[in-house]
């Protein structure tokens, strides 16, 4: 079985292109979400509360993720810690997904940071997703509610687009101009040739 990467920058639709995907029966493991599910669990919260304090905590004992991400994208001894605690937690769920996939032709190993974790050299190959900058930070906007500021903060701190395109095998032009369905359809039908 092979496991294809998807990756791209925030804001440039990869869940999107997931669901896609997902369509066409492809089984889809999305790194980012499970890692959130892990930081709701009581360990994992006590070890981040030790790295990053008890600020980070919401009234109900679990984990304020957008507090978490305030101190952690301004820290990157702090975001490096993290990255050490979750990564391979992730990496152990990701092989128990694939076990469970075993009689795919191949699955989706969906990560905003595929190539900055590592976690790229599972991979056969690299789809990527690429949008304007301008259509990422509207989408964006629309998501989640942050500032034009907060979000070019954090584009900042990620991959430049050109260099997810160049270490990709295959980029994904997804700026609202073209269907995205019928590109996926023929990837699909690369992917399972392969």
């Amino acid at each position: 079985m092979k496991v294809i990467g998807l990756t791209g920058g925030i804001g440039t639709g990869k869940t999107t292109i997931a669901r896609c995907f997902s369509l066409l029966g492809v089984p889809i493991f999305n790194s980012d979400t499970t890692a959130k599910k892990l930081y709701d669990k009581s360990e994992i919260v006590s070890v981040v509360t030790e790295i990053l304090g008890n600020k980070i905590l919401a009234e109900n004992g679990k984990i304020n993720k957008l507090k978490m991400a305030e101190i952690i994208f301004n820290d990157n001894e702090k975001l490096n810690l993290i990255n050490k605690l979750i990564h391979p937690l992730v990496s152990k769920k990701f092989h128990e997904f694939c076990s469970l996939n075993n009689s795919a032709s191949y699955v989706i190993k969906e990560a905003a940071i595929l190539f900055e974790s590592g976690s790229y050299k599972d991979c056969s190959k690299i789809l990527s997703v690429y949008s304007p900058l301008e259509l990422r930070v509207e989408r964006i906007k629309k998501r989640d509610g942050s500032t034009k500021e907060e979000i070019l903060s954090r584009i900042a701190k990620q991959w430049s687009p050109e260099k997810i395109s160049e270490l990709s095998d295959i980029v994904i032009l997804n700026d609202e101009k073209e269907l995205i369905f019928p590109k996926i359809l023929e990837i699909n039908k690369k992917l399972n040739k392969v």
